[in-house]
């Protein structure tokens, strides 16, 4: 009797998962099928561009290495472009070929599970194209199926373009359904506080099915305006998120603005203190920039953040220099 509970705990484990909120992709169709080649060309401009991929283990975001994709499906199956930033091109790791352990390397890991399916698959790609796939998690990879892979290495970026048979997926897509699925990648490069990422917020690992995101298909093409309101939707938290740090931000320094205004001019008039002055100088002038503007770009943003980090830490630090050397004069 409890077998039979078991084995009908483990059937109903989709239907339960399809029924929860979580984070979403909507899957339009392709005017036509794009040429494989990792290059992102007028075949998916009117395909919205989702970013915000969170580190794993909660809900913090990857800000050095952030990674975009955009996902569309024709009658044959689904198409893949993700564009993985990488500053340190030169250290990108990506030699194993198909079949091989290619999680290790520099990669992308990709997860379907297609609704009513007993089982997901599990699919890799590395930065030079190679396939590695699995269903579920079996730990025995399976010869590569019949899905396509080509890669494209750029000054500070690799991306991959992919796609996938639904032949291979084992089901067809319609309009109005929804497959859980996660797209993954595996960072060798560094920071090691992003070695894992993920477009959903998964916590152990990237089998964890329970938290993966839904891809919702949708039965028609978008236009080009269309594309822009709903790219805006999804990539909404991670604006919101990035857009509360730059505003933090600027409430924090405000706060001390007259020491800090005081602190930069003279320090500006030190040679020893010059450079230290000149940057958080930068800085204040372009987070003010940047709080004028209407709605500045979620990549003017990051941008700012990751050029300028630890900004209050270190208009604290100098201040206190400027102090201390005003003591001494």
């Amino acid at each position: 009797m409890k077998g039979k509970i078991l084995i009908s705990l483990i059937l109903l484990i989709p239907f339960l998962l399809f029924g929860e909120e979580r984070r979403e992709y909507p899957c339009y169709l392709l005017p036509e099928a794009p040429v494989l080649d990792g290059k992102e060309e007028k075949d998916w401009e009117s395909i919205p561009e989702a970013t915000g991929f969170f580190l794993l283990g909660g809900e913090k975001y990857a800000m050095e290495k952030q990674t975009y994709f955009k996902c569309g499906w024709t009658k044959e199956g689904i198409y893949l472009l993700i564009k993985c930033e990488e500053p340190s091109i030169d250290k990108l790791s990506a030699r194993l070929k198909d079949g091989e352990e290619l999680f290790r390397e520099d990669s992308i890991e990709l997860f379907f599970y297609p609704k009513d399916s007993p089982n997901y698959l599990h699919l890799a790609v590395n930065g030079i194209g190679s396939r590695w796939n699995e269903i579920g998690i079996t730990g025995q990879p399976a010869t590569p199926w019949n899905w396509q892979a080509k890669s494209f290495i750029g000054k500070d970026f690799w991306a991959v373009e992919l796609f996938i048979p639904f032949e291979v997926l084992k089901r067809k897509a319609s309009d109005g359904e929804r497959w859980l699925f996660n797209i993954a990648r595996n960072i060798n490069t560094g920071p090691t506080s992003e070695h894992f990422t993920c477009w959903p917020p998964l916590r152990a690992g990237f089998h964890e099915i329970q938290n993966f995101a839904f891809l919702a298909f949708k039965e028609r093409a978008l236009s080009l305006e269309e594309k822009g309101k709903i790219e805006e939707e999804i990539n909404k938290p991670f604006y919101s998120f990035l857009i509360g740090v730059v505003e933090g931000l600027w409430r924090e320094l405000e706060k001390e603005s007259g020491s800090y205004r005081e602190a930069i001019s003279y320090g500006l008039g030190k040679e020893k203190m010059r450079e230290e002055a000149n940057y958080l100088n930068e800085a204040w002038d372009e987070l003010g920039k940047l709080m004028q503007r209407e709605k500045p770009s979620l990549n003017e943003l990051r941008s700012f953040i990751i050029k300028y980090p630890n900004l209050p830490a270190r208009f604290k630090e100098f201040n206190y220099k400027v102090l201390l050397e005003k003591l001494f004069e």
